[in-house]
């Protein structure tokens, strides 16, 4: 049970960093992203980042009842 908290732990500090890495790419006066390559690459990432959290909470929800 400590693993899966530690797991989802670091799936949230990783989205965290992610996100704030898309945020910074991201130029509100042309409401385009400076590299949209990366854009992209990050926002894979995030999104694969979002997907484990959710699967992980999930699991240890059912585990729990």
């Amino acid at each position: 049970m400590q693993k899966n908290k530690k797991t989802s732990f670091i799936f949230i500090v990783c989205a965290l960093v992610i996100g704030s890495a898309l945020y910074r790419l991201f130029d509100p006066s042309t409401s385009k992203f400076e590299k949209p390559a990366l854009a992209t690459l990050y926002s894979i990432a995030l999104l694969f980042n979002i997907v484990c959290i959710i699967r992980n909470f999930r699991y240890n929800k059912d585990l729990k009842e």
